[in-house]
C-alpha cells in the first residue's frame, strides 16, 4: 500500500515556518537592546564620543570619527563584543572615518 505524503510535508512545512519566524516587534526590541549595549560599553571612554550606533535587523552600522586606525579596530572589536552577548549572528558594519 503506498500512501500520499504530501500532506504530511505539506503540515511539517507549516509547523517549520511558523516555529522559524519572527515577530517583527520582537526583531525590533532586539535591535534596541544590542544598540543600547554597544552605547554603554562606548561611553566609558571618550574616544567613542563621537560615534553613532544603528542596529536593525540584526546588522549594526557604526558611523562617525574616531582618533586613530587602532580605535576604528577597537570600535569594531567591542562593537561585536558587546553585541554578541544578545545574539551571536549580528554583523557588523563599519563606516568609521579617523580624525
Amino acid at each position: 500500500m503506498v500512501r500520499d505524503s504530501a500532506p504530511f510535508f505539506f503540515l511539517l512545512f507549516l509547523f517549520l515556518s511558523a516555529c522559524s519566524s519572527v515577530d517583527p516587534a520582537e526583531k525590533a526590541a532586539m535591535d534596541m537592546e544590542i544598540e543600547r549595549a554597544i552605547l554603554w560599553d562606548f561611553r566609558k571612554e571618550s574616544r567613542f564620543d563621537r560615534v553613532e550606533v544603528t542596529c536593525r535587523d540584526g546588522v549594526v552600522l557604526l558611523q562617525g570619527m574616531v582618533p586613530t586606525t587602532k580605535d576604528r579596530e577597537e570600535t569594531v572589536k567591542r562593537a561585536q563584543k558587546a553585541a554578541h552577548k544578545w545574539d551571536s549572528g549580528t554583523e557588523i558594519v563599519s563606516e568609521l572615518s579617523v580624525e
